[in-house]
């Protein structure tokens, strides 16, 4: 993981019309020789200050208008021009990494209002920050600790296992795997399903998705040097024939499993 080599500067693209939302130009503007739709977009800066690597989007005081979670900051929506802190802010130094990488919005114990999952470094903890609800989202969030070390620079929150519920992809230890809420208890400790032997990078490592690579419907886990193919019965995942030649990876099936942290 190499430190970055230039200054970071907080901002969003956001359009003209919504976050996220491009606004269509005339027909007219059309090109001519590729006949492709050209796109505008209008840039608004929420801050010049380094807080995080990421940032995410979501509808978080329920006026069904996305908002923009930076960092300990969320800014309301349509304008963008009002902020709220989540949790106690504190600048950080741009010629490093901060302590918030990635955030999800999503509505973890099933309120109606949208909490926070983040992400920092990795290999540290992963948090969730539950909504305080619309009449007192001037105060700081509580904060919980639900995941004790998420690690992998590209980790995703999605339902990788088709149950409807949203589980956290990323490594561990040096384990492939997913972390998942516990059930009617969101905000206490996830479960991590390790879907792999110790062969994961430690803690950082590029490269890690979901998709449904050979079309059976399932979502798969990708990693920088191959895939793991989900079985026809949801706990266990395969190493396909099609990892590069050289690597030690089982072709067997692998049981997942079930680490509570």
């Amino acid at each position: 993981m190499k430190r970055p080599s230039f200054v970071w500067t907080a901002f969003l693209f956001l359009t003209a019309i919504g976050v996220g939302l491009p606004t269509f130009v005339d027909a007219q503007e059309l090109s001519a020789e590729n006949n492709h739709i050209v796109h505008s977009f209008t840039r608004t800066q929420l801050t010049d200050v380094y807080f995080s690597e990421g940032a995410s989007a979501g509808d978080i005081n329920g006026d069904r208008v996305a908002d923009v979670v930076y960092g300990p900051y969320w800014f309301e929506g349509p304008d963008y021009e009002t902020k709220h802190e989540i949790y106690p802010a504190m600048p950080q130094n741009r010629n490093g990494y901060a302590d918030n990488f990635f955030c999800w919005v999503h509505d973890f114990d099933g309120d109606g209002n949208n909490d926070i999952l983040t992400v920092g470094f990795p290999g540290r903890p992963g948090y969730v920050y539950r909504n305080p609800g619309p009449q007192n989202l001037d105060q700081l969030w509580e904060k919980f600790d639900v995941v004790d070390s998420v690690a992998n620079e590209s980790p995703q929150f999605t339902d990788v296992t088709g149950d409807g519920i949203k589980e956290l992809v990323c490594t561990r230890h040096g384990h492939y795997g997913f972390a998942t809420p516990t059930d009617g208890r969101p905000f206490e400790k996830w479960t991590f399903h390790e879907i792999s032997p110790d062969v994961a990078p430690k803690p950082f490592g590029h490269g890690l998705g979901v998709g449904d690579v050979n079309g059976d419907g399932r979502p798969d886990i990708i990693a920088r040097d191959g895939w793991f193919q989900q079985p026809r019965i949801t706990g266990s995942f395969t190493r396909p024939r099609s990892v590069p030649a050289g690597l030690t990876y089982s072709p067997t099936m692998w049981t997942v499993t079930a680490t509570t942290m």
